[in-house]
């Protein structure tokens, strides 16, 4: 845990010195004007798996797989803030280390973001963005639901003048209860921090 955390430290710091260099003497961008329209998202897939080692003896114990879709469609409603807002999709399938499934998750909501880009000059800008959204999740037989909510911080770089794409990178932190529907009991709370990128387009 602690190896991953340097690690993307490390990857952030990278491309934070990076993207100043790539952005520095380039010439005007419409991105972050107002009126401008932005659509951007990501496409996820990760498949993990796990095996327990005693006394040199080691034995398999399964693996997941997850896809991620989220888009999202954001408008510049005055220069350099944006609001946008999109579906997300997550699906997840486990399996035993006989490929045995042992059953199967989604979960699928709404989620509203806005953004403030602060111009540093050229076509990078600061990005510090908030998110809030419902979600809904299905397991087996259990059902629940409850709100999110999340933080972005990092730099973006805007690639184009009238029309074209934009690349982020930064640390992003989100926050998520669900209540079993059933009963209303429990609750089960998860956070998670990290490194994040995404790439999109502006028109």
């Amino acid at each position: 845990m602690k190896r991953a955390f340097l690690m993307s430290i490390t990857i952030l710091l990278v491309a934070g010195l990076a993207m100043p260099v790539l952005g520095k003497g380039k010439g005007s961008t419409r991105f972050g004007d107002k009126g401008v329209i932005t659509l951007a998202g990501n496409v996820a897939y990760t498949s993990a798996s796990a095996e327990v080692d005693v006394d040199g003896n080691s034995s398999d114990l399964g693996s997941q797989s997850t896809l991620n879709f989220s888009p999202v469609i954001g408008y510049f409603v005055m220069n350099n803030l944006s609001v946008g807002v999109g579906p997300t999709y997550t699906s997840s399938k486990s399996e035993d280390a006989d490929g045995n499934e042992l059953g199967d998750s989604s979960t699928s909501g709404a989620k509203l973001s806005v953004d403030y880009y602060y111009p540093l000059g050229g076509t990078l800008f600061v990005d510090v963005g908030a998110r809030v959204g419902y979600m809904t999740a299905s397991e087996g037989d259990n059902d629940s639901s409850g709100l999110g909510f999340g933080a972005f911080g990092g730099v973006a770089l805007a690639f184009g003048g009238k029309y074209g794409g934009f690349g982020t990178f930064g640390l992003f932190y989100d926050r998520q209860s669900m209540t079993v529907d059933a009963d209303g009991d429990p609750t089960t709370t998860t956070s998670s921090f990290g490194v994040a990128s995404g790439l999109g387009l502006f028109f």
